[in-house]
């Protein structure tokens, strides 16, 4: 794919409207767990992402969070040589807890 061709897809809102989706677990609040979850989704030619799995896991629920959150976004499609296309892309959700001071 040649970069001034191709453009990949981008969620409405920008990333940081994935990231306001996701619902921290309660389990991984309580067990102090921050890190970071890789989905790997398939976004179609509308920019509905009709498929998506975890490339790399946190665990105590974050991974549940993170593609609750990437299946309800919706995105810009991608575009090749102008026109639509389906893509695959890694999407990744940071789970960081805020200090309370």
């Amino acid at each position: 794919m040649c970069l001034n061709s191709s453009k990949l897809p981008e969620p409405i809102g920008g990333i940081a409207a994935i990231q306001n989706r996701v619902i921290y677990p309660e389990l991984a609040v309580r067990a102090a767990i921050e890190g970071k979850v890789v989905v790997v989704a398939q976004i179609d030619e509308y920019g509905n992402v009709i498929s998506a799995q975890i490339l790399k896991s946190l665990g105590a629920g974050c991974d549940e969070a993170a593609l609750t959150a990437v299946l309800s976004t919706k995105f810009l499609p991608g575009k090749q040589r102008g026109k639509a296309v389906k893509v695959e892309m890694k999407i990744p959700i940071i789970f960081k807890l805020q200090s309370i001071n």
